[in-house]
C-alpha cells in the first residue's frame, strides 16, 4: 500500500509541475543588435563637389633694363571657382585625422596698368614714359592637405593646411612715349606659370544623413614669387627717325601671389567604410 501511495504522489506532483509551466509564457528570441550608427561615424573615404568665391592680390615688381625703369604694382583678383574633392578620415574617438585632394577651376582675374617715367642716353637724353596695361587671371588651383578636428557626434571642426599648386596667366603689352610721340614698346604677349605653394585654413562639416555631409570652409593660400621674362622692342628717335633712341630687349615681371578662400561643399561618403 506505501509503494502505491507513494508512486500516486510522484505522479500528482509532476501533473502539477506539467500544469505551471504550460502556464509560462514562451521564451522570446534576442532582438538583432541596433544598427551601426554611420551618422556619427567619419571613418572612410569621401567624394563631392564644391563651390566659392575668391579674393586675392598679386603683387608685382618689374625691372625693364631697356628704359633703366624698376617699379611695383599690384592686381586684385576676385571671381567664383569651383571643382571636387576627394579624401579619407580615420577617427579615434571624438579625434579625427584625415587627408584631402582638390581641384578648383576659377575665373579669378584683376587689371592694373603700370606706369613710369624713365630716361635714356643712346642718341641723346631724352626723357618720357611707358605704359604697360596688364591683368592677372588664376585659372585652376589645387590643394593636397592634412585635416584634424573634433568630432560632435554629426558635426565636426577640423583645421586643414598642406601644398597648394595654381595656374595662372598674365597677359600684358606696353607702349613708350618719348618727345610728344607714341609707339609700341612691348608687343602683346601672355605670359603662363605653374605656380606651387602652402595653404592653411580650417572648417565645419555635418552629416545630414548615413552617407552624405555638408561643409564650409576657408583657406587662404601663398603661392609664393615667380619671375617671369618678356621682350621689348627698339623705338626709333622721333627727332632722328633714322636712329634708334630706345634698344630692342628684355625686362622680367616677378609676382608674389596669395588668395583667399571661401566655399562651401558636399560630399558623399561611400559604405561600408
Amino acid at each position: 500500500m506505501q509503494t502505491r501511495a507513494l508512486a500516486a504522489a510522484a505522479i500528482l506532483a509532476l501533473a502539477g509541475t506539467a500544469a505551471i509551466a504550460a502556464d509560462l509564457p514562451g521564451s522570446v528570441a534576442a532582438a538583432p543588435p541596433p544598427p551601426w550608427p554611420r551618422t556619427w561615424d567619419w571613418n572612410g573615404f569621401y567624394g563631392g563637389i564644391n563651390a566659392g568665391y575668391s579674393f586675392g592680390n598679386a603683387h608685382n615688381t618689374w625691372n625693364i633694363p631697356p628704359v633703366l625703369v624698376t617699379g611695383v604694382d599690384a592686381e586684385t583678383f576676385n571671381g567664383p571657382l569651383g571643382g571636387i574633392q576627394a579624401g579619407w578620415n580615420w577617427q579615434y574617438s571624438a579625434f579625427l585625422a584625415g587627408i584631402e585632394a582638390d581641384i578648383d577651376y576659377g575665373a579669378e582675374a584683376g587689371k592694373q596698368t603700370f606706369n613710369s617715367a624713365f630716361t635714356v642716353t643712346t642718341t641723346r637724353v631724352a626723357t618720357g614714359t611707358i605704359s604697360a596695361p596688364h591683368s592677372y587671371t588664376l585659372t585652376w588651383i589645387g590643394t593636397v592637405r592634412g585635416r584634424l578636428g573634433l568630432a560632435f557626434n554629426r558635426a565636426l571642426l577640423y583645421g586643414t593646411g598642406g601644398l597648394a599648386w595654381a595656374a595662372d596667366k598674365e597677359p600684358l603689352s606696353a607702349t613708350a612715349t618719348v618727345s610728344g610721340s607714341t609707339a609700341a614698346f612691348m608687343n602683346p604677349q601672355g605670359l603662363t606659370a605653374i605656380r606651387v605653394g602652402w595653404t592653411a585654413g580650417g572648417g565645419a562639416e555635418l552629416a545630414i544623413n548615413n552617407n552624405w555631409t555638408v561643409r564650409a570652409e576657408y583657406l587662404y593660400v601663398d603661392l609664393g614669387t615667380k619671375s617671369r621674362g618678356f621682350a621689348t622692342q627698339g623705338i626709333s628717335d622721333p627727332l632722328a627717325p633714322t636712329t634708334t633712341l630706345i634698344l630692342p630687349g628684355t625686362g622680367t615681371i616677378s609676382t608674389r601671389t596669395t588668395d583667399n578662400i571661401v566655399r562651401l561643399g558636399i560630399n558623399y561618403k561611400f559604405t561600408p567604410f
